[in-house]
């Protein structure tokens, strides 16, 4: 999606079977018209616990990207009984992720 200032794309890790951008007109205040990018999957709940995970990245309008930028993670490691999960980017960094319980 490009809005002339700012450009942004979804892209899918895991999870996910669609992705698709919605233009709508009349319905943003200050726009005529406007997109959502829209992520979409089918999971019944007997499959049990299934992970989804996007990045969106954005840059500005009329830059190119490259297979780098669209393609930057290496390896996806789940932890801790799905507590938690590291991505290893391709550039060697890695970020762990945890996602705590509240109490």
């Amino acid at each position: 999606m490009d809005n002339g200032v700012y450009q942004l794309t979804l892209i899918p890790l895991t999870g996910w079977q669609n992705i698709e951008v919605v233009t709508t007109e009349g319905l943003h205040p200050e726009a005529k018209t406007s997109m959502v990018l829209n992520a979409k999957a089918h999971h019944e709940a007997s499959e049990g616990p299934k992970w989804y995970i996007t990045l969106m990245l954005w840059k500005k309008s009329g830059e190119r990207w490259t297979e780098e930028e669209l393609d930057p993670i290496k390896d996806i490691r789940y932890w801790d009984h799905g507590k938690g999960l590291t991505l290893r980017l391709n550039d060697g960094q890695e970020k762990n992720i945890s996602f705590n319980e509240s109490k």
